[in-house]
């Protein structure tokens, strides 16, 4: 295959290849420079773990009501209450 283009339109993409390269190269140093003197990330919440007093003995069960990790599923009503019986 040939290239339809003609040696103008080659050198004018050629141009407009480099000046992009250019453009984002200038972009990428900007962008740099604003990470570099962007505030750090905040971190919201305790920064060391609660007392040994607040943490549950080991072996020790946890109370589901004061904890908020303990989930138990229970359903509207007992097994087998309300299956159909078979024919």
């Amino acid at each position: 295959m040939s290239d339809p283009r003609t040696a103008a339109d080659a050198a004018q993409a050629g141009k407009a290849a480099s000046g992009d390269a250019r453009r984002a190269d200038a972009m990428e140093k900007d962008r740099l420079a604003q990470e570099k003197n962007a505030p750090k990330a905040l971190v919201i919440g305790p920064k060391e773990p609660p007392p040994a007093a607040a943490r549950p003995a080991k072996g020790k069960k946890k109370d589901p009501v004061q904890d908020p990790n303990v989930f138990t599923a229970a359903g509207p009503r007992p097994p087998g209450e309300g299956k159909k019986p078979q024919k």
